[in-house]
């Protein structure tokens, strides 16, 4: 069973979360600012110029990293209808399909994360550009400091491993990070139409990949799995 939002006048938000390279709904800080939110879209969105090939006859993603992305959206999207929500996922372009998406379920917010690499932070600020007036607020990433919880300015950071350990061990206190919610908001009214089941493997083009029996690291894509081999590694 699903909630559904209808669309409301009032100053509630009404947002997307949009999930990029952060699969999962433990310590999530997006995730975490959507849950006051009346309706919260979740989305992904699949460029398909990373399954293209490039000038060197090579691919952005390949079969195994594309194999890992659709376990992981299939943990996802479990994860997430078990809180009452759902995932969508649609292929196209960040900076076309968002601001789609934002005008046709009348949304006001769109919340993801921070972003570290070129590529990334280029396909944020496209996809800022196109949204105009709506917000986008960009959450603090995957990092195990805080900015103001460094010991000097960004600036000021050593070049050499060992200077910033040195820097740092003696006082380092890491933050908790907020578990899972038990319970997610409403989807907006109309949005669990547009939901389909994920793409295969073949539909993307990239056929089955080959079994290498002397891999070291079988990993299966999804959050439980990250999870479990965590546990694994640690205790």
């Amino acid at each position: 069973m699903y909630n559904n939002c209808a669309t409301s006048e009032s100053n509630t938000m009404r947002a997307m979360l949009w999930f990029k390279q952060d699969l999962r709904l433990d310590d999530h800080p997006a995730l975490q600012a959507g849950l006051k939110a009346e309706c919260l879209l979740p989305v992904y969105v699949l460029d398909p110029q990373l399954l293209q090939l490039n000038d060197f006859g090579m691919r952005r993603m390949g079969v195994h990293r594309a194999r890992f992305l659709l376990e992981s959206l299939a943990a996802l999207g479990g994860e997430l209808r078990q809180r009452g929500s759902n995932l969508l996922v649609l292929m196209g372009a960040a900076d076309e399909v968002i601001p789609k998406l934002v005008s046709q379920f009348n949304l006001d917010q769109v919340l993801t994360l921070e972003e570290m690499a070129p590529d990334e932070r280029a396909e944020l600020a496209r996809v800022t550009r196109r949204l105009g007036n709506i917000a986008v607020q960009q959450a603090p990433a995957n990092n195990l400091l805080r900015r103001e919880e460094l010991p000097c300015t960004v600036e000021q950071m050593p070049h050499v491993f060992s200077r910033f350990r040195s820097l740092v061990e003696d006082r380092l206190h890491v933050f908790q990070p907020q578990s899972a919610p038990a319970k997610l908001p409403a989807l907006p009214e109309g949005a669990h139409a547009l939901i389909q089941p994920l793409p295969t493997l073949s539909q993307l083009g990239l056929g089955e990949p080959l079994s290498v029996a002397a891999s070291a690291f079988p990993f299966s894509g999804g959050e439980p799995a990250a999870l479990a081999r965590l546990r694994d590694y640690l205790w």
